[in-house]
């Protein structure tokens, strides 16, 4: 069995290393928590929803701005960008 948390961020594809990062602790620990190993449960669990809410919030707005290039600036997707890293 696993927690709801990690179905959700697997559903989200947001990774465990992003996510325990973000919340300053390990991949291993985060594992633990999101699988109960030896029932280990999260010391804040609160904290970890936030997080897993920012990256989403993240996600959301990253999508948004690739959804308004697809409405309103069609003519440009298939134009050269410096450096690969801007819209």
């Amino acid at each position: 069995m696993v927690s709801r948390f990690r179905l959700m961020r697997i559903y989200c594809h947001i990774q465990l290393k992003e996510v325990a990062e973000a919340a300053g602790i390990s991949s291993q620990r985060l594992n633990q928590c999101e699988t109960r190993y030896d029932g280990y449960m999260p010391k804040n669990p609160e904290w970890l929803i936030s997080v897993l809410e920012s990256i989403i919030e993240q996600r959301k707005q990253e999508i948004e701005d690739v959804e308004y290039i697809c409405q309103h600036e069609r003519e440009t997707i298939f134009d050269f960008v410096k450096g690969g890293e801007d819209l």
